[in-house]
């Protein structure tokens, strides 16, 4: 089975759900980072994406605050602790958003980050004035994946073809190809405490995952309706030459439901303004109240508890995929 095979999802609806972030730096050059995917669509102007926290991370250490960063040498008490949501001094961070032939920029507003599970949360806004929306949202299953199963992981590969500036006046311009990336495989082991480097819950699936699809979904191709069950983290097998492609031998997808446990500081009203979301909710809380559709229902099975270390948080065993 290959990529070419299975589209489980009409590749319009792909298109607009699985977005390429790009950064503006503050001389006005684009910078191709990762993928994002739809979760949440409370306004059409408005969209909640998740994507791995390590694109953000690559802004803001290479792109926004190169300055901040630390020798691999330095010891981890003189590290400055990564802070759970992402502020940007010099560089904004858009996603394009295609509605058929037609797309724009969408901004980011803000994002939330476990860097522990390299998830993050992006709130991202398309202007008022632009004639593009959020159409579709994907449809999530957070409870944990089983070995054998058939994915298909989904990112975008981008190019920058050409850019231009005159900082006299003010007029850039660029150029830039996107193209929807597609693997299909199996999951072949599913890693509670994560593997090698990856300190967190996830699995290895027998495909490759390339450079530009970091942060996009992994979807479980095994039910009726398909489901994102996982991010694309990395590929950890040996790289050809081309430092941006895997093997092929095994990648790294991080389990989906640690992201629940973000905190938003995010408020949703319903239609006759009573507060169907409070601020300072979870991630989880707005799959309680329908904002965003797990049909693993992570809010009935994730438990947390805050302990002298930090946050410690677990899937209840009762409630995996059967």
């Amino acid at each position: 089975m290959n990529s070419s095979e299975v589209h489980p999802i009409p590749l319009e609806q792909l298109e607009e759900c699985v977005l390429p972030i790009i950064a503006v730096g503050r001389d006005a050059h684009w910078h191709p980072v990762g993928s994002a995917f739809v979760i949440a669509v409370p306004e059409t102007k408005t969209a909640l994406l998740l994507t791995a926290t390590h694109n953000l991370r690559y802004i803001v250490q290479k792109i926004d605050m190169p300055h901040n960063q630390h020798h691999p040498t330095a010891a981890l008490e003189f590290r400055s602790e990564p802070q759970s949501w992402i502020n940007l001094s010099h560089t904004d961070i858009h996603v394009v958003v295609r509605n058929g032939a037609h797309a724009v920029f969408a901004e980011m507003v803000r994002a939330w980050a476990i860097d522990a599970s390299d998830i993050a949360l992006m709130l991202m806004k398309i202007r008022p004035d632009d004639d593009v929306d959020f159409r579709y949202r994907c449809a999530l299953d957070s409870r944990p994946i089983k070995e054998g199963t058939p994915i298909m992981a989904i990112g975008c590969q981008q190019r920058i073809l050409d850019f231009t500036a005159n900082y006299d006046t003010e007029d850039f311009q660029g150029q830039f190809g996107i193209r929807l990336q597609t693997r299909v495989g199996r999951v072949i082991k599913v890693c509670p405490q994560g593997v090698g480097s990856k300190h967190w819950p996830g699995f290895l699936v027998d495909t490759s995952f390339d450079s530009g699809m970091s942060g996009g979904p992994v979807i479980d191709l095994s039910g009726a309706v398909p489901l994102v069950t996982g991010i694309v983290c990395s590929d950890i097998s040996e790289t050809r030459e081309d430092g941006t492609q895997g093997s092929g031998a095994q990648a790294f997808t991080s389990m989906l439901w640690p992201a629940m446990m973000i905190e938003t500081q995010l408020a949703f009203t319903a239609e006759d303004g009573s507060v169907l979301v409070p601020g300072n909710s979870r991630l989880l809380d707005l799959v309680r109240h329908g904002v965003v559709d797990d049909h693993g229902r992570a809010h009935e099975h994730v438990r947390f508890r805050q302990t002298a270390k930090g946050m410690e948080y677990s899937w209840h065993a009762s409630a995996s995929k059967p």
